[in-house]
């Protein structure tokens, strides 16, 4: 329909042109001309994510065009002149699109409450490119991790060692507890509510907590791999894994060399016992019950008698 790919000049053929190339990038193909008419990269802006790169300087100064660009993805931010990239109704149409795009608002407006909380809402990660002033900000940064746990890495230190912000992080992201402060990844109510969303998390927690039971059951029993990141003692411990391996039979490689080898009841082999237990789960993996009371009727811990 367009041979050549040559230079488009005229208003009709451009406008045709744009409604056969929805999502074409090649905006650069239409005439200085045309590219600094209002209607029509109006149009373009509306329905392709990367039009109002390739808009007139005046036109990317345009609010009606900027508006209609970021209504339509967030990014056309980035190519907004300076003067709209500080206008707070523009990016904060561009925030709620996309988070992310704070990253091109002004300096001014990243340090506003009223856009970063927008920002954030959409995507808690957008914490980032707030100023620092708002990373300290309480309020911000608890609406932040609450949208996205691991946004707390990008919290001001106070906060990261503020417990009720990080609880309400972890809660969302077990791995926030990576980001909190050494004194609360050694608070037990704040390491149990991150393993209670990702046993894992206990990779984070401290020593101490490591080698607590109450902490480190809950953490098997969310994900029986967790048992990896327990102290020896622990992993030395009947009780513990067996919660471990009641929610993964493959978390069995983690205990202790002694349990490993504590023979079954009926002498036969724990470890080939347990090898078809571990088939049924990843077999069946939606039989979470069937595969613990397969566990119980295996009396896999009991003593040898």
């Amino acid at each position: 329909m367009f041979p050549g790919c040559g230079l488009i000049e005229d208003a009709l053929a451009a406008e045709l042109y744009l409604e056969c190339n929805r999502h074409t990038t090649r905006l650069d193909l239409l005439s200085e001309t045309l590219r600094d008419n209002k209607e029509l990269m109006t149009k373009a802006v509306s329905q392709n994510d990367w039009a109002l790169r390739d808009a007139s300087k005046r036109l990317r100064d345009d609010e009606k065009v900027v508006r209609a660009a970021v209504a339509h993805n967030g990014h056309a931010l980035e190519h907004a002149s300076e003067r709209l990239r500080d206008d707070v109704d523009v990016v904060r149409a561009a925030v709620q699109k996309i988070g992310f795009v704070l990253q091109w608002a002004s300096v001014r407006l990243r340090d506003d409450e009223r856009v970063v909380r927008a920002a954030v809402a959409q995507h808690g990660l957008a914490l980032r490119f707030a100023s620092v002033r708002l990373r300290s900000d309480r309020q911000v940064v608890r609406e932040a991790v609450a949208q996205h746990g691991c946004a707390l890495r990008y919290a001001s230190d106070a906060l990261c060692d503020d417990k009720e912000v990080v609880r309400v992080a972890v809660a969302q992201d077990g791995y926030a507890l990576r980001h909190a402060s050494k004194a609360l990844r050694d608070d037990r109510d704040v390491v149990l509510a991150a393993v209670a969303d990702d046993g894992e998390a206990l990779t984070y927690a401290s020593e101490r907590l490591r080698d607590d039971k109450e902490t480190v059951r809950a953490a098997v029993a969310r994900h029986g791999y967790a048992l990896t990141y327990a102290s020896y003692r622990l992993r030395d411990d009947k009780e513990v894994v067996r919660a471990a391996v009641a929610q993964n039979g493959d978390a069995l490689e983690h205990a202790s060399d002694r349990i490993k080898g504590i023979p079954t009841h009926n002498a036969a082999s724990l470890a080939s016992r347990v090898a078809a237990l571990c088939v049924l789960n990843r077999k069946v993996p939606c039989a979470r019950e069937l595969f613990r009371a397969v566990i119980e009727a295996a009396r896999l811990w009991e003593e040898p008698v």
